[in-house]
């Protein structure tokens, strides 16, 4: 096992341009399943969704390393923490998809109170998307049947569930084993055991919103938990490579064989061998002592946090802005350097514009949130007054 104590502090930078990637690889997934571009790049597209196996597998050795690091007091604190980090862009995105699902021509009053009534109902059903629960319970897809608006949400859902329980499985092994940060066989069998058991019923990973037959448990979740599962398993271990030629040789090669095997054989259970590939590529970056300068630095940090809102904004993108263009200049189509640019320039400004309401999103979230206090908060002040 690897003592990472001393690297509880560190940052990954290349974790951060891996991030990107993998954020636009979706991107290009949903784009290129609604509007092909030409039949190359969708034959391409159609492995990228395993980039969510990624996602969830890198989650899984970020909650190791952050539960080795005694940051959080409690499962409830780390997802707590994690789902603050996301809830003022979501509000924004969840908000704003509401509003346009129900918009109307204003010709008239009853337009106007129709646009209000439609906007209080869809509100009022995707609460649980708000609370990141939508993979639980799917209020808003089953009462609202005009389309699946918040498709690449159900993320993020299944991987707050899915850590919590990684997170509080870690804290009970932990006291049972008397402080031990040991991480049990059961964290790589338990997973092993789901992905047979989804490969079986299903045959591939390409696997989100839905229940798997018999256990009444979403296989969006299942995936993520068993992806996360791996990753808090193998996250225990690390990489060591001394020649630090071929250390730099497999810095550039590993990522690329990582590019190429998203687009190989997809759908089919060749899912499960990218799955294994990911956390030995998730173990040797995690091994990577050395820092990259300055100006590099400040590149992965931007291109990490750009990807959170390249994330929640590109569906509301597709669905609400593109796809009029498209309706109105169906020539477009034709022309995919000229389609590519308008996809990228209205992602890009639908990211920033994201990013930029979520700011005042937090402070008023924040506040409204202040005004709730567990029990243990109250008697903590009590005694310290």
């Amino acid at each position: 096992m690897e003592n990472t104590e001393k690297k509880s502090t560190a940052y990954y930078y290349r974790l951060d341009i891996y991030r990107f990637i993998f954020t636009i690889l979706v991107v290009i997934l949903h784009f290129e399943t609604f509007y092909k571009t030409f039949p190359k790049l969708y034959h391409l597209s159609r492995g990228f969704y395993r980039s969510v196996d990624f996602f969830f597998l890198l989650s899984g050795f970020l909650l190791y390393k952050s539960f080795r690091s005694n940051r959080y007091k409690n499962a409830l604190d780390f997802t707590f923490a994690k789902a603050s980090r996301l809830i003022a862009i979501n509000f924004i995105v969840v908000l704003f998809t509401c509003f346009f699902i129900g918009l109307v021509p204003i010709n008239s009053f009853a337009a106007i109170f129709s646009v209000i009534k439609n906007f209080v109902y869809h509100i009022l059903c995707t609460i649980p998307n708000m609370l990141f629960l939508q993979e639980f319970i799917p209020v808003f897809e089953s009462f609202c049947h005009e389309g699946d608006y918040f498709a690449p949400l159900w993320y993020i859902s299944a991987m707050l569930v899915s850590g919590f329980i990684w997170f509080w499985a870690l804290t009970a092994s932990q006291k049972k084993y008397g402080g031990s940060d040991r991480v049990s066989g059961w964290a790589f069998i338990l997973p092993v055991l789901i992905l047979s058991l989804l490969f079986n019923v299903f045959g591939q990973l390409n696997l989100s919103q839905g229940f798997v037959p018999g256990l009444n448990l979403p296989h969006g979740f299942l995936r993520g938990f068993a992806d996360m599962g791996l990753g808090v398993f193998c996250a225990g271990f690390s990489i060591r490579i001394s020649n630090k030629k071929i250390a730099a040789m497999l810095k550039v090669l590993l990522p690329l064989l990582l590019l190429v095997l998203v687009c190989y054989a997809a759908q089919t259970a060749f899912d499960f061998v990218f799955v294994i590939f990911c956390c030995f590529v998730l173990m040797f970056e995690f091994s990577i002592e050395d820092e990259p300068c300055k100006p590099v630095q400040k590149i992965c940090k931007f291109a990490g946090k750009a990807s959170i809102p390249i994330y929640f904004s590109h569906a509301f993108v597709i669905i609400f802005v593109y796809t009029p263009i498209i309706q109105k200049f169906g020539s477009l189509a034709d022309n995919w350097p000229l389609a590519l640019i308008v996809r990228t320039v209205f992602v890009v400004l639908a990211s920033v514009a994201a990013w930029l309401l979520s700011k005042p999103a937090k402070i008023m979230l924040d506040r409204f949130f202040s005004c709730f206090k567990s029990e243990s908060e109250k008697t903590a002040e009590d005694g310290a007054e």
